[in-house]
């Protein structure tokens, strides 16, 4: 019986995150549908540092390509603005570092693109399998967390 209970505390964990990381519902709103006091979805957002979750996977490509762009635009201007046009040695290192995680962001998916792929999927799987779609959050959780170990 014990482990029913956890397990079932275990699944209202794991839809709680679902709901927080969505970012739809208050934590109020969340503990109401999962079925948990405040304190309770306070203590799991904490613990399983769900608001890191969130900022790390909000942040898209595309935000950091454009960042990417203008911090090689501004190189770029300020090699141009030096005498001869060349820059010095601390410029060119600079655009060839920036130039290489520019070409490295083109080409890599990102966390957050995975994040929101696996989410609409695991939001297809509920429709028909709830168990299911909880099931496979907990492998999507899993791989997520790993995949942001490796980028920091």
């Amino acid at each position: 019986m014990k482990g029913d209970k956890s397990k079932s505390l275990q699944q209202k964990k794991e839809y709680a995150k679902l709901l927080y990381i969505t970012g739809d519902l208050n934590q109020k709103e969340i503990a109401q549908r999962v079925e948990v006091n405040e304190k309770t979805i306070a203590k799991w957002i904490e613990e399983g540092m769900w608001k890191y979750l969130c900022k790390s996977l909000l942040t898209s490509k595309s935000d950091k390509l454009r960042r990417g762009y203008d911090i090689l635009d501004a190189v770029t201007t300020k090699i141009e603005n030096t005498e001869g046009g060349y820059g010095d040695t601390k410029l060119a290192d600079m655009y060839v570092k920036y130039t290489a995680a520019v070409k490295n962001l083109e080409s890599e998916t990102s966390t957050g693109e995975m994040f929101d792929t696996g989410m609409a999927f695991i939001r297809f799987v509920s429709q028909d399998n709830n168990p299911l779609a909880i099931e496979i959050t907990n492998y999507f959780d899993a791989f997520i967390m790993q995949q942001l170990n490796h980028k920091f």
